[in-house]
Parts: C-alpha cells; structure tokens; sequence
C-alpha cells in the first residue's frame, strides 16, 4: 500500500537521556499494519505502538531535523504539544488515550527523585516456573499449538504487551477499589517506562539495531471495558499463583480471560498463552505477554492478603504487580515492570534471599546465573538483584533473555545460524528445452531450544531476505520471491536460464534479514539434450510440402515425411502474418488466437488461410515443428523457415537443430515458407 494513503499527526518533545520521541496519529482508513510498514519503509521505526491510534517514533535530539525530511507524504509535524481537536481524538479512545498517557510519560523532563520514597520489599519471591505443558518438546513434536504458546523465549523484534486493569464489579466480593482515568494513564505510562528502558539497555549493547525491541500495546481498562471485570476484588485476596484456579488470582484471571473468550476448559497458564498467541498474531509482532495490574489505591500497604506485590511466570504468559507495589510505589512501576518483563523472557533473580544459585541455567540459549549474589563470578550491579533501581544489566541476565553474543559478531545468540536453501528437483532431466524454469525455497532455521521453562519450541524470528543463484560456476545472480517479496521465514524463489546442450549445475545461497548467508550453497544440475533435428528430410520419405487445394488459395495441405525426421513429442506450429521470430530459439506460446498449435504428428494436416498469397504477396504462411519439452516448458523452435522476408533460416548447426536431418535434403523449393 502506498504511503500516501495515510496521514500523521506530529509533535516532538525532548525527553531523559536526550532521546526525542515523536507522536504520530494513524488513519482510521489505512489497517494498522500496513501503516507500521509504510512508516519503516520511510525509515521511521515505531518503538512504542498503539493500535489503531497510532505511536511513537524514537529519535536522538540531533535527528530531529532528518526525521521532518523522513516523514511520509500527508503526515503533519508538530514542535509543541497537540492542539485541542488532535487531543479531543485521542482521548475518544483507550487506545489514543494511552498513547497520549505514553508520550506524556517518556517526554518528562526529568526522572523522579531517588531518594523520597521508601524502599520495596526484594523481588525476590517473584520469578515463578508454571507446570511443565503436556505438549512440551523434546517429549512432544512442538505442532502449531504448542508453536502458538511459545510466546515469550527470547527479547529480541517485536513484542506485543496487554496491558489489564481489572475492575470488581462487587457481586461476590465488596468492591474496594475503583479505577479512574488518571491512574490508568499513570500505569500505562509507567508500564511503557519500563519498556522503553529495557530498549535501551538493548541498544547499549552493541547488538544488530534490527532486534532492537519494539512494543504494541493494548489497554484492557476495566472500568470501562466489561471483557476486564471480575466479581472478585484482587487486592483483598491472596495471590495464591501456584494454584488453578485457588482462592487467589487464578480467579479473577481465569474469569478476564473467559470474558475475552478463552476456555476455562484450559490451565490458566494455557488461557494466557492463547491470548497471547493471538495477539501477537493480530499484531504482527515475535512475542507477546500479559501485565495484570490490580488497585490497591485504597489498600494499607499495596500487598495481596499473603503479601505478594509483584511476579512473574518464567516463560509466560503473565505478570502480576499491584498498583503501588509495596514501597516501590507507583512512581517506581518502571523499574519493577522492567524486572518482571524479564523474568517472562527467562531471566533468573539474582537476590542472594532469592536462593539463586550460581549453576542455575536459564533461556533459549543457556546462561548460568553466575551474577547471583552467593559468591558467584561477578557481582555487578543488575536490574535482577538487589541494585534492582540501577539502570545496569550484567551480561548472565543478558544472555539469560537473548542478548548473549557467545562470538562477539555483534548478532545475539538465539539467531545467530545461518539459513538453508534447497532447489526444487526440474522436471523433466534431462530436457529437451534450453530455456530453463528453477525454483527452490530458502528459509531461516532455527536454532534448537535450550528453555528449561514453557514449551521448549525452536523458534527464529528473523526473516529470508534474499536468494543468489549462478550456473557452471559463473557471477551470482539475485533469484526472485515467487510471491512478490522477501520477507518470511520461508521464502520460494525462482530464476530462468537459457542454455545450450550439456549437463548445467546451477548453485543457490540464501541470506536471512541479518545479511547471514547459508553455510554452503544448495545444487542441483540439469542436462540439456539440444532440439530436435529438422522434421524435412527427403531420406527415404517425401520432402515436406505445401500446396493450395483450391485455386482462391482459401487453405492450403501441409505434408511431411514423419518416419524418420519426427521424434515423438514433436508438433506442427503453423501461423499467418508475422511470421518467425527475428533468430532462432524463438519461444512459441500454444494457443495463439492467429496460431493452429499442436496439429499432432499425423503427417498432413490442412490450414484454412484469409488471404491469397498469390494477390497479396506481403503475407504468408509460417509453420515450424516444434519439440514439446513437457509440463510447464515453453515450445521452443526446433527446426527452421522462411521470415517475412522470404530469407532462409537455419538452426545452430550445418544441419539445422541437431543435424538429425541433412541440409541437402531440406525443400528449398517451397515458397510459402516452412
């Protein structure tokens, strides 16, 4: 889709760390997806989205002047704030809403103060293993549910992240806590914060900027949103998260994700897996997860009843906080989201009460938790242990969540192999056809999955995007995407090739969207028998002959000898008017409208004709014996005629085609052509 076919509201404001996020509004009349392409294709990658509304573009302060020259024909760009009628339209909806809440959030002009609040509880009862799935690999072939529920295995592309705020409806429990708009736009900005922070740790690591992580969220306000209430009040219940459905969240959980549609028949892991599976489906992204936050505005010490205030499920699908989250408070859900978003893609605790262990393993690709504060190898500050509000990440919780370069090739371990490529057997071979028609499919592959947590699938998130081919060892060429483009993880690709008799070998590499190539390159070889001989041999048959069978020259006989000059598959191709292609190996498409294609072998066959080329010498009749190559080949010229201007054509040879047929015995004396 064009990039014109949209239109964008703009306004920058420098943010922390003089990073400038850019707001731009979406069309209503342009899908969402197809807008985020059309913004990439312009070079502007949107970080934090919120579908339809719209989403923030990232920027250092010194790009703002290329970012104005970047932006799509028909978008609008604003220095200040958003005028009254852009606001009115972003507040009709949760979604504009919690951008806006977004923008406002990441372009403070300064961070909270550190110091004027009391500090949190540890996380350190937080990171929790869900039961093994039945459908776990290596035990189970990971099939397209289990493909589905792996949503969560490494922090790397495109991530989506619901974002739920239950509300008690007070039919079983009194209702305690209610939501409004302000606090919801709080969470939503805090939630973002987090994320955004975890990008940039991503970024000060010197990885491939093409992973760098990206989010679209979805706000579930159940104050507004009946799909978000429950008739329970989470924050005067136990967590209780080990047990389904318990006396805890496993019932306000189960009952949200029924309303949204999901089958209580399922673990409530399982509910929260599907949901994300969906999302991250309908939103085009790698990964996706689940942040309930309950209210405990009105709460004494913003705990759950068994004094939980924050965790989350190793693997997925979900995170649980409070909205003040004990003494980290809600100025700080920043740092606690950060934490647990981690934890979801893996990462261990390293609080030495945590009761981490420094042979403790984790993530798709394993790392030991060696910055676990038990005289492990390092002590460095982490956002995973207690330097938790230190903005560092140690490199075990980076290789933990997918950002370990074992190789130090700047591309993060759990995609760091190479693509495959294969060719498509040609058919048949050998051919009779030079023309050549090769397919194959390149695609990703994925490293095998070393997750202790969730369903253990192989997953690669990046891309097939390109194919290079060559013949006999010759320059590469770029193939091209049967279907339009390059950009899945599989990808069919096809070339054409015209070549003369002799066995070809044909070579195929593919390359994935990080410029990896394939480790060797995919081959196949084809023989080319050449075209037949020329079917006009006197030998001990007649020669091949024309003649009018009436005296207005309305048809004429064509006549030639087929026992020994007309190999099986062969067939008369005769025509008006044009004539031959201007040389020989002219293609020849069946079925021509001015065209009597495959007349068969029968050794005569009568054309009607228009004209009379006795009155009308500047037309003619053409015909040719054609080699039918078989299924999907072209009919290519297999013996040679007279061009428009009565001049003689010859095939490659002294003897024609093949030389199956001498030149003596070719009919000269024929002059309508043949």
């Amino acid at each position: 889709m064009s990039i014109c076919v949209f239109w964008g509201l703009v306004f920058a404001v420098e943010a922390r760390a003089r990073e400038s996020f850019v707001l731009m509004e979406a069309s209503e009349a342009v899908d969402f997806l197809e807008w985020k392409r059309d913004m990439a294709r312009a070079g502007l990658i949107v970080r934090h989205a919120f579908p339809p509304a719209g989403g923030l573009v990232a920027f250092p302060e010194e790009d703002l002047g290329r970012i104005r020259l970047a932006l799509p024909p028909g978008a609008v760009f604003h220095e200040g704030e958003p005028g009254p009628e852009a606001l009115e339209r972003l507040q009709a909806t949760d979604a504009g809403r919690a951008l806006l809440a977004a923008y406002l959030s990441l372009t403070r002009s300064e961070a909270p103060p550190a110091g004027d609040l009391p500090p949190g509880l540890p996380l350190d009862r937080d990171a929790l293993a869900p039961p093994e799935p039945p459908g776990r690999a290596p035990l189970a072939a990971c099939g397209a549910t289990a493909l589905k529920r792996t949503t969560s295995e490494y922090l790397l592309g495109g991530i989506s992240v619901n974002i739920i705020l239950p509300e008690s409806n007070g039919s079983l429990d009194a209702s305690t806590e209610n939501w409004d708009s302000g606090r919801e736009n709080t969470v939503v900005g805090e939630i973002v914060e987090g994320m955004n922070d975890l990008a940039g740790y991503f970024a000060a690591r010197g990885l491939a900027s093409s992973l760098q992580p990206t989010f679209s969220y979805h706000p579930y306000y159940g104050r507004t949103n009946a799909a978000a209430q429950t008739a329970y009040e989470p924050i005067s219940r136990s967590a209780d998260p080990n047990n389904d459905p318990g006396a805890g969240e496993g019932l306000w959980v189960r009952e949200i994700l029924g309303n949204l549609g999901y089958s209580p028949l399922l673990s409530k892991w399982d509910m929260g897996y599907e949901f994300n599976g969906d999302t991250r489906l309908s939103d085009g992204t790698d990964w996706a997860f689940t942040v309930f936050v309950a209210d405990s505005y009105n709460d004494s010490d913003g705990l759950f009843a068994d004094s939980r205030f924050a965790y989350a499920w190793l693997s997925g699908p979900y995170v649980i906080m409070t909205y003040d989250n004990d003494g980290w408070n809600i100025s700080r859900m920043n740092e606690v989201t950060r934490h647990e978003t981690c934890h979801i893609f893996h990462a261990l605790d390293e609080y030495a009460s945590s009761g981490c262990t420094c042979s403790q393993v984790s993530g798709y690709v394993n790392y030991a938790n060696q910055n676990c504060n038990r005289s492990c190898l390092i002590n460095q500050n982490c956002i995973m242990n207690e330097a938790s509000r230190q903005t560092g990440m140690c490199a075990y919780t980076a290789g933990q969540i997918g950002w370990g370069d074992a190789d130090s090739d700047g591309i993060p371990d759990p995609v760091d192999i190479a693509p495959d490529t294969s060719f498509t057997a040609y058919t048949p071979n050998p051919t009779r056809s030079g023309h050549l028609l090769l397919t194959g499919s390149g695609f990703v592959v994925a490293r095998t999955s070393q997750s202790v947590y969730g369903y253990g699938c192989d997953v690669n998130i990046l891309d097939v995007a390109g194919v290079s081919w060559r013949v006999n060892g010759g320059s590469w060429q770029a193939a091209l995407p049967i279907d339009g483009y390059f950009d899945g993880p599989s990808e069919a690709f096809y070339f054409n090739a015209s070549l003369a008799p002799g066995i070809h070998v044909f070579e195929a590499v593919s390359a994935d969207s990080l410029g990896q190539p394939d480790a060797s390159a995919a081959s196949t070889s084809v023989q080319v028998l050449g075209l037949p001989g020329v079917p006009d041999g006197t030998g001990p048959g007649a020669a091949m002959q024309c003649a009018k069978l009436d005296p207005s020259g309305s048809s004429i006989q064509i006549q030639w000898d087929q026992a020994t000059c007309n190999p099986p598959g062969n067939h008369l191709v005769a025509g008006y008017g044009s004539g031959l292609p201007a040389s020989y190996g002219g293609i020849y498409v069946p079925g021509l409208p001015t065209s009597y294609c495959n007349l068969g072998t029968t050794g005569t066959v009568v054309l009607p004709i228009p004209f009379d080329p006795s009155t009308d010498p500047t037309r003619f009749i053409w015909w040719v014996m054609v080699p039918d190559g078989g299924p999907g080949e072209p009919w290519v010229e297999g013996s040679w005629g007279k061009n428009s201007g009565a001049l003689e054509r010859s095939g490659p040879g002294a003897y024609g085609a093949s030389g199956l047929c001498l030149a003596s015995d070719k009919d000269t004396g024929v002059a309508c052509g043949h």
